[in-house]
């Protein structure tokens, strides 16, 4: 996750103020608190989950958070583009199909070891530079 880190007596750029800003607002707000943003909410959540553990961490994070997925879903077509989009529901798709629990990190290991998120994890990293776009046109114009 992008984060910048604050020393005393350093005066930050204005755009990394606003991003830390931002992640704030993400990490200290739950969905059911948020009016304004909350395609950005989720896909600052989606963004974070994927760059560090996939497609499998996010979908697992994520229900055991309680969300709604496929509300997120809906939420995230506002600001993705169609092929981050497809990519997404691609993956959802295979969660859903596939039925996968976990219930101790011996199960966590066993379903990354089946891999069956690769295709869609690849897409995103090699693609993943117009949602950090969108999340730092987000965090300059709103914070």
């Amino acid at each position: 996750m992008l984060r910048f880190f604050k020393k005393k007596n350093l005066e930050l750029p204005v755009e990394m103020d606003k991003w830390d800003m931002f992640v704030d607002w993400c990490c200290n707000k739950e969905p059911d608190e948020i009016y304004d943003g909350i395609p950005y909410y989720y896909l600052f959540w989606y963004y974070a989950e994927v760059e560090n553990g996939g497609h499998l961490q996010f979908f697992e994070n994520t229900v055991n958070r309680g969300w709604d997925i496929v509300f997120i879903s809906v939420q995230l077509e506002y600001v993705l583009d169609k092929d981050l989009i497809d990519n997404f529901k691609k993956g959802l798709a295979i969660y859903q199909k596939n039925n996968i629990i976990i219930d101790s990190v011996q199960d966590y290991v066993t379903a990354a070891r089946v891999d069956y998120f690769k295709e869609m994890d690849n897409y995103y990293y090699r693609n993943h530079n117009n949602l950090v776009d969108v999340l730092t046109m987000y965090a300059q114009t709103t914070f």
